[in-house]
């Protein structure tokens, strides 16, 4: 991840000459895409933290749409890093299911929550339900399925030890 003029920026390219000649040719910046060290895998692979100190200046220079347009002509895979809001207002999110409608009870309507991490094709899952508030169990757990009586239950909330 690199910080561009005004937000985070996610580079994925791989470390071979080629893409570096790609991305290096995008940087407006000769004395880096010169640069011996970094001429060769090896070079930038030897040289890796100068190198990064080299990205961090030259891609603080831009914002981060201005190279994402650079880098989207020449097939640079990169992304710029969002916040949960702008992930939340992303329709590619909401297509891939990362966040999904769900009714809530206790408001009494739909409800806008994250999905599930992983999505699998021959068992596929759904949000039928809010997950529980921080305790909202803790009762039935320790007394219906540890075997806790209702006096250590107590015993142990007077210790602070549960909600």
């Amino acid at each position: 991840m690199y910080e561009a003029g005004d937000r985070w920026l996610m580079l994925c390219l791989e470390n071979d000459d080629e893409g570096w000649a790609k991305l290096s040719g995008t940087l407006d910046n000769e004395a880096l895409a010169g640069d011996e060290r970094f001429a060769t895998e090896a070079g930038r692979s030897e040289h890796n933290a100068e190198l990064i100190a080299a990205l961090d200046a030259a891609l603080a220079k831009q914002t981060a749409d201005e190279w994402m347009e650079r880098w989207q002509a020449l097939d640079i895979p990169a992304a710029p890093v969002g916040n949960l809001e702008e992930l939340a207002n992303d329709p590619q999110a909401w297509e891939n299911d990362y966040f999904v409608e769900t009714y809530c009870e206790e408001v009494q309507r739909d409800v806008n929550v994250r999905g599930l991490p992983v999505g699998l094709s021959k068992t596929p899952g759904s949000v039928r339900t809010l997950g529980p508030e921080l305790g909202q169990h803790t009762e039935e757990i320790l007394t219906e399925t540890l075997g806790y009586s209702w006096e250590q239950v107590v015993e142990l909330k007077e210790q602070g030890a549960i909600l």
